[in-house]
């Protein structure tokens, strides 16, 4: 297992090398994009068509056991709420029950569903409000990002590892649940948080 871990470490510099070499070891990523899940649960629509299960019923058919991956993508607001995000805390509430749910029901077509709870990764949407690129541009408008530096130093003193999480550290958990050490591991969330939690 140890072997087995830093071949797999030793593989993967980062999240870009991340996707590179899940896609030579599998042959193809499929990305779901939940973004918009609220419209999609709410008008009805259903995965019963997703091509993981249907590749899958294909290999079982065949006699091939082959593990295949989803990853969500959630937060510790949604595991622990957080005040004033009600929207976004149920919404990533909501991709934990979906991973939940759709574990149960692909298991039997050896696709593994789990999720990743990030706490506050150093990317751009945390950095201080004073920063230079505190800010997108969306459809022509200019969106501020980023957090109060005082507030970011107080929760940066709450994490138990006193720091924010880097997106390498980000793409390391997801690539536990991309790679075979999590072949018997579904419907799990992992948070990749420090510590910290709301």
């Amino acid at each position: 297992m140890r072997a087995m871990h830093q071949q797999l470490r030793g593989l993967f510099r980062g999240p870009q090398s991340v996707l590179q070499k899940v896609v030579q070891l599998d042959g193809g990523v499929l990305v779901l994009p939940l973004s918009n899940l609220g419209n999609v649960v709410g008008s009805g629509k259903h995965f019963s068509r997703n091509p993981l299960r249907e590749t899958a019923k294909k290999e079982i058919a065949a006699g091939k056991q082959v593990m295949r991956k989803v990853v969500n993508i959630t937060s510790i607001a949604g595991t622990d709420g957080n005040p004033g995000q009600a929207g976004y805390s149920s919404g990533k509430a909501g991709v934990i029950g979906l991973t939940k749910t759709l574990a149960k029901e692909w298991g039997r077509y050896n696709v593994n569903v789990n999720a990743v709870g990030f706490g506050l990764m150093n990317t751009r949407l945390v950095q201080p409000l004073t920063g230079q690129e505190a800010h997108i541009v969306r459809q022509g408008h200019e969106i501020r990002i980023g957090v109060q530096p005082a507030l970011l130093e107080a929760v940066k003193s709450l994490c138990p590892l006193g720091r924010l999480g880097t997106p390498d550290e980000a793409a390391g958990a997801v690539l536990f649940f991309c790679s075979p050490l999590s072949d018997y591991v579904t419907g799990e969330v992992l948070i990749c948080g420090g510590g910290l939690h709301f």
